[in-house]
C-alpha cells in the first residue's frame, strides 16, 4: 500500500487498531501528511476573525468529514 492509498478513514481506522507505527512506513507518512495539514487548517484558524459557519468548515477539513 502506498501513500496516496491511504485515505483518512483508513488512516483512523489503523491508528484505532492500536497497531505500531513504524518509522518511515506509509502508515507514518500519512500521519505525517494529515498532521501537516492540520497545522496549516489550524493556522489559518488562529491568524483571524472567523464566523462559526467559517470555523466548522476548518474542523470538516481537518476530520475529513462534516460535523
Amino acid at each position: 500500500m502506498n501513500n496516496n492509498q491511504i485515505d483518512i478513514d483508513k488512516f483512523y481506522k489503523y491508528m484505532h487498531e492500536g497497531k505500531i507505527v513504524e518509522p518511515s512506513s506509509t502508515i507514518a507518512n500519512a500521519f505525517h501528511k494529515f498532521s501537516q495539514n492540520a497545522l496549516k487548517i489550524t493556522t489559518e484558524l488562529n491568524n483571524k476573525y472567523h464566523t462559526p459557519e467559517e470555523i466548522v468548515k476548518f474542523f470538516s477539513k481537518i476530520t475529513g468529514g462534516a460535523l
